[in-house]
């Protein structure tokens, strides 16, 4: 934590005027604090802090009753300063937090306990902190336990060694963390070392790096020749249990493979510089995915991870040369060797620069015009930065004003916020997505199926357009539609307890019961407590005589909606005179009944006939 926390910081960012952020600490207690005109607003005491000790940002997490939310002020190690994170909506007129995510916190973590179906909700007291041996090696109970046991046993039992795993499978151990698995299909930690990572995790096809907010070493590892023409793995070049040098493992790994004289430009390069590998071939990156804004920039990129894609990257070289010249004694090469190898890099970023802004990969451009001034500095790059940096923030802008203006209800308005949008970045798949889903509210089906169509195109990854026109045609009742569209949502998300649910909802029309009831388990094996799957799953298995099995999902249905659902303990006493159960099928209608009389009166008269019904049943 940074030594400014032990005092009070007051950080002002422009894109919320209306709040400041006030950093403090006193006796090992801190907040973030929200003042409104210098007064107070709220307090949210520092629960949880993930970072890497200076080396990048630190996040702040507090307690919110059992969930945990994410703060908006970061401390930005490598710049030494405080950064708003892109993410804090101006609209949202309490701390700006947002929820944590749990694919997040399961990295940078050992262990927590997770209460199922919830999307961030945990038992605080349950959390290892960090990340510990347990999460490359398996749980250590067993080992723990059988060493105590027997103590002249020097062989480690009960426990994964990654280093003896096939090659995919120990990759699989570090791409839990450090590749594009953004997505769990199984419940968290329940990945074990040795495990295939596919069976547990969706990893994302492909991402630019401006739009992942992972690193995804092994995702870029696995495209480079090294790896291809190798036998090579992450362990080849990390010590999992000490920070390597690039130096080092230049020296030990890369000369694994090959002769220094092996490089076409060893010979051309002044001796210093011939062992610098890694510099020249896995260069530093802007990760500007992680964006912040500070006192005196608008898009602040920490983190600079370097290029897993192990290969020649001509600029690189230049780098590590240029760098070499500025830092030697100067003689007479140095100046004209330092200006063509600064022109020559600005040339470089520019082009980047060019070709990111015509796909509308704004924080790209930022980035690259920032490499370009960097090197070639000049009055023409520092107005493009500029550009470049109002267009992103009037996308961002845009944005949290379309989701305000929904959250009114104002619809039409938010739609035409959004369409401006689409005039700076026609490609944003967000965009889209908000879009089709407000001109559906508005009854524009043409326009909405245009705009859910296009964000599958813009992002591969993102099932949430095909979900939308899944349950658009269900509203409207093109169930066979629906099908299909949920069938095209799951097939880039398999497996998602929103998709399924409205999935199964629409065999349920078709009255596909066998169809429906496979959907709705995979519901609850996500969420036990979706009480509306329950009561679906009961009412298919129903449809297929199967009252027996239908009848613990109806009680479970019940139990869920606190015993106070009129409709699901209609279907409960149903399902209990269907399994023979008449004396509880008695008991709950006359339960359903006490409710109808004040919220549902019309149903009152077809309740008492049935308990009659089952009066003269009931033994």
């Amino acid at each position: 934590m940074p030594k400014a926390f032990a005092s009070k910081m007051i950080f002002s960012p422009e894109r919320i005027k209306a709040a400041q952020f006030e950093m403090s600490g006193t006796e090992g207690r801190f907040l973030q604090r929200v003042l409104a005109e210098g007064v107070a607003r709220e307090d949210s005491p520092i629960g949880l802090i993930y970072g890497s000790q200076g080396m990048a940002d630190e996040i702040y997490f507090s307690w919110n009753d059992n969930r945990l939310v994410e703060l908006p002020v970061a401390w930005l190690g490598p710049q030494q300063q405080w950064g708003l994170q892109v993410f804090a909506d101006p609209y949202h007129h309490s701390d700006f937090s947002r929820q944590g995510t749990t694919r997040c916190l399961e990295c940078h973590n050992t262990w927590f306990e997770h209460v199922k179906g919830t999307g961030n909700e945990y038992r605080p007291e349950s959390f290892l902190m960090g990340v510990s041996c347990e999460r490359c090696h398996g749980p250590a109970q067993d080992h723990v336990a059988y060493h105590r046991n027997n103590p002249a046993v020097k062989t480690a039992k009960a426990i994964v060694h990654p280093g003896k795993l096939p090659r995919d499978r120990q990759i699989d151990v570090c791409g839990q963390c450090h590749t594009n698995a953004m997505d769990r299909y199984t419940p968290l930690f329940s990945f074990r070392p040795g495990d295939k990572l596919a069976d547990h995790f969706r990893v994302h096809k492909d991402p630019k790096f401006d739009t992942s907010s992972v690193a995804n070493q092994v995702g870029t590892m696995r495209k480079s020749e090294c790896f291809v023409n190798s036998k090579m793995t992450c362990i080849t070049c990390h010590n999992p249990h000490k920070k390597s040098k690039p130096g080092e493992v230049a020296q030990q790994s890369c000369a694994q493979c090959h002769e220094n004289e092996q490089c076409g430009e060893h010979d051309k390069l002044p001796a210093e510089v011939r062992l610098k590998c890694v510099d020249c071939h896995m260069p530093r990156f802007n990760r500007v995915a992680v964006a912040f804004e500070t006192e005196d920039d608008p898009y602040t990129f920490p983190m600079q991870p370097r290029q897993h894609r192990i290969g020649v990257y001509p600029a690189a070289g230049q780098e590590v040369l240029l760098t070499w010249y500025l830092q030697r004694k100067p003689d007479s090469a140095s100046p004209e060797k330092v200006a063509a190898l600064s022109s020559s890099l600005g040339e470089h970023w520019l082009k980047k620069a060019a070709s990111y802004r015509k796909e509308y990969r704004f924080r790209a451009t930022i980035a690259a015009l920032r490499e370009a001034q960097r090197f070639a500095p000049s009055a023409e790059i520092l107005e493009q930065i500029k550009e470049a940096s109002e267009t992103q923030t009037r996308i961002n802008a845009g944005y949290f004003t379309a989701n305000n203006l929904a959250g009114k209800q104002q619809y039409a308005a938010a739609a035409e916020v959004l369409s401006d949008l689409l005039k700076l970045n026609p490609e944003s798949a967000r965009v889209h997505a908000r879009l089709g889903t407000f001109f559906a509210v508005l009854g524009q089906q043409n326009r909405s199926t245009q705009h859910l169509l296009a964000v599958a195109q813009y992002d591969p990854n993102n099932p949430s357009g095909y979900n939308m026109l899944g349950w658009t045609a269900y509203l409207r009742g093109d169930h066979e539609e629906a099908i299909d569209a949920f069938r095209e949502a799951d097939a880039i998300f398999p497996s998602t307890q929103h998709i399924n649910f409205r999935w199964g909802l629409a065999l349920l029309a078709l009255q596909r019961w066998e169809e429906a009831v496979e959907r709705f388990r995979i519901v609850l094996e996500i969420d036990p407590n979706h009480s509306e799957a329950c009561s679906a799953c009961s009412q298919a298995l129903r449809q297929q005589k199967k009252a027996s099995e239908a009848l613990p999902y109806a009680r479970r249905a019940d139990q869920l909606t606190g015993h106070k659902d009129i409709d699901v303990l209609v279907s409960l006493a149903e399902t209990y005179e269907e399994n023979y159960l008449t004396q509880k099928a008695l008991e709950t209608t006359r339960q359903a009944l006490e409710i109808a009389a004040t919220q549902r009166p019309v149903l009152a008269p077809q309740l008492r006939e049935t308990i009659k019904r089952l009066e003269s049943r009931a033994p």
